[in-house]
Order: structure tokens, then sequence, then C-alpha cells
């Protein structure tokens, strides 16, 4: 008995196996990133965004996003005289009344920490290609 009509078949079932595929996965939409609600303070090749950021305690969080094409930054905030309630695992509280980076992070990579009271916060960013040695930027909360 010839196995060329069970070759056939199972190379005819494998065709309509991948066409189905293909058309199901063309038909798919596009995934998007999901859009932060909290405020983002990017560091880019030409330095801080924005060296001035003004938020409300109820925004809270701030995301602190290196938006450059190869640079490792790391960062350190002046939480003295105010309560540090939370910041993401690569942020470190000091004894100082800093909060800094535990690890440099890269491009496309973020830090995080909380600002619950109201103040004016100093932070510097180290690692950026216009001022490797720190840029100074304030965050202020009302």
């Amino acid at each position: 008995m010839s196995r060329l009509p069970t070759l056939v078949l199972t190379f005819l079932l494998s065709l309509s196996i991948v066409t189905v595929v293909a058309t199901a996965s063309a038909a798919a939409p596009p995934q998007q990133m999901p859009v932060s609600q909290k405020p983002i303070l990017k560091l880019t090749d030409n330095g801080l965004e924005q060296s001035v950021l003004h938020m409300t305690t109820d925004d809270s969080v701030l995301f602190f996003l290196n938006d450059t094409k190869d640079s490792l930054t790391s960062l350190e905030i002046d939480f003295r005289g105010q309560t540090a309630h939370c910041a993401s695992s690569n942020m470190k509280a000091a004894d100082d009344g800093f909060i800094r980076s535990s690890t440099p992070f890269g491009p496309h990579d973020f830090a995080t920490t909380c600002f619950h009271s109201k103040g004016t916060y100093e932070y510097t960013v180290y690692g950026l290609k216009p001022k490797p040695s720190g840029i100074k930027g304030k965050i202020i909360v009302e």
C-alpha cells in the first residue's frame, strides 16, 4: 500500500492549520502599551524633560523613566524632613534622609517613589550625557 495518500492528507491538514493561524494573527488588533495615569519624569539624552515638576498629594507616585538611547542612570532624592512611604525595588532609603538608586537603571527602565507629604524635594540624576556628574531638579508636591 502506498504512503502517498497519507502524506498528501497530512500536508493538506498542516496547510489548513497554518492558514487558520495566520488569518487569526492577521485579524487580531495590535496591543498597545498601557498609559500611566501617574506623573512621569523623563530622563532624556538632552537631560531632564523638566527640571521642576509640580504634582499633588493625590498623584502620590512619580515614575522616573530613563528615555535615553544608552545611558545608565542613577538617582537620589532628598527626603530630609519628610517620610518616604514607598519606592520601587531599585530604590533604597538611606539613614541620611535620601532615597537612592540601589543599582543604575538603563534605557526604557524606570524607578518610582511616593510623595505623600506636601513640600519641595530636590533630586539629582547621574549618568545623563549632558552632565554625567549630576543634573539637579525639584519636585514640588502641593
